[in-house]
């Protein structure tokens, strides 16, 4: 079964220092599920949800660029 998510927000693991992404339940927003993720990782989400547009695209927006221009679909 899928379960459609959102980003909810940037956490930090009080014990390890590692950022965690909180993945909210869209239909239930109170069922959060944490995802360990990366440095870098984070910083690209904290970077495309501030609004902010950086000089030259990010890793994340090539790729997602290059999957909009091959018509590749998400499931």
């Amino acid at each position: 079964m899928m379960i459609e998510v959102s980003v909810k927000s940037i956490a930090i693991d009080s014990i390890t220092g590692s950022p965690i992404v909180l993945l909210a339940d869209v239909n239930n927003p109170n069922d959060i599920y944490p995802i360990w993720i990366g440095v870098a990782e984070a910083e690209g989400i904290v970077v495309k949800q501030s609004g902010f547009v950086p000089p030259r695209p990010l890793t994340y927006d090539l790729f997602k660029n290059t999957t909009l221009i091959s018509n590749s679909k998400k499931r």
